[in-house]
């Protein structure tokens, strides 16, 4: 059959697509690198700390929940007492 062995320029199209995004991304990450070190290399001329630390978090605020369940004697003093 003649027409099953025609090349599909589809596929060769994304053939090609895809090695530009991966050319692309490979670029992108080696200018990103030396975006770094130029960021770097300046702050250090400049006597500039790039990584600034964090400030201390304050202590988590304790409170103070009374849960009446916990205590059998606030559950049953709220009852009047039984007869006998």
């Amino acid at each position: 059959m003649w027409w099953s062995h025609k090349p599909d320029p589809s596929v060769a199209l994304i053939e090609s697509l895809q090695g530009e995004i991966q050319y692309l991304r490979t670029r992108h990450e080696a200018d990103s690198q030396r975006v770094d070190r130029l960021m770097e290399a300046l702050a250090r001329r400049a006597g500039v700390d790039l990584i600034m630390p964090l400030p201390k978090l304050p202590p988590p605020e304790k409170v103070y929940v009374p849960n009446p369940w916990k205590n059998p004697n606030a559950v049953t003093s709220t009852f009047k007492e039984q007869p006998q």
